[in-house]
């Protein structure tokens, strides 16, 4: 596994890069946003990202695609890169939990060595989503789809809890505000997005759990 620092806060830097290395021998560190630098992203599984440095990339770069994002940075950092921030980004808001921030990358096994193992990090459709909730779009690999309000807020709930499976009336009373048993109207949106987005770009993003609701899966 490789993993890749990237930031200009150097004291910082050497700390992640000891706490990180104490379980990977692959861990390095750049300050800028260099033509190396961005080949180093494209090969790295974690690129633990400096929300001022994302700020520089632009959005028909493709170096995160293939990478998984660790992006920290202060509350106004985060706020300033917002519009850009995909859905399989990890945020970290600085001061954060250093053991929270390790468990991104490991989570614990007894049958690892040193009580720990690479945590998974293959990446789904989802993770490329890049959702703007004021202007209720959605963008994939930088072409954006315009949704309905209705739309949108469906995909992000699905999206919040990705990995798990949300009932058809869990979704219409987060959605919809809707109790009961008619929940026909989640099975109408799902296929909305369906056509906006699965059929559109040809990928897998919703998944029917027969008898149950659906699901978008981790990976």
């Amino acid at each position: 596994m490789k993993v890749l620092i990237l930031t200009k806060d150097k004291i910082f830097a050497r700390m992640l890069y000891l706490e990180i290395s104490a379980f990977c021998p692959h861990v390095s560190v750049a300050e800028s946003l260099s033509e190396e630098t961005r080949k180093e992203i494209s090969a790295a599984d974690f690129t633990v990202l400096d929300a001022e440095i994302f700020a520089q990339i632009s959005e028909d770069s493709c170096e995160l695609e293939s990478t998984q994002v660790l992006l920290f940075g202060s509350p106004e950092a985060l706020a300033g890169v917002s519009p850009k921030i995909a859905a399989g980004f990890h945020i970290f808001t600085r001061p954060f939990s250093i053991t929270g921030f390790i468990s991104s990358f490991f989570e614990k096994s007894e049958e690892a060595d040193f009580g720990v193992r690479v945590a998974k990090h293959r990446k789904s459709a989802a993770d490329s989503l890049i959702l703007n909730e004021k202007e209720h779009t959605v963008s994939y690999k930088r072409e954006t789809v315009e949704l309905t309000k209705r739309e949108f807020a469906l995909l992000l709930y699905l999206i919040k809890n990705k990995g798990g499976t949300v009932t058809r009336a869990q979704a219409a009373k987060a959605v919809w505000e809707k109790d009961g048993t008619d929940t026909n109207i989640v099975d109408v949106y799902v296929r909305y997005l369906r056509e906006k987005l699965d059929e559109k770009f040809g990928i897998k993003l919703i998944s029917t759990v027969r008898g149950i609701g659906y699901t978008i899966k981790t990976e």
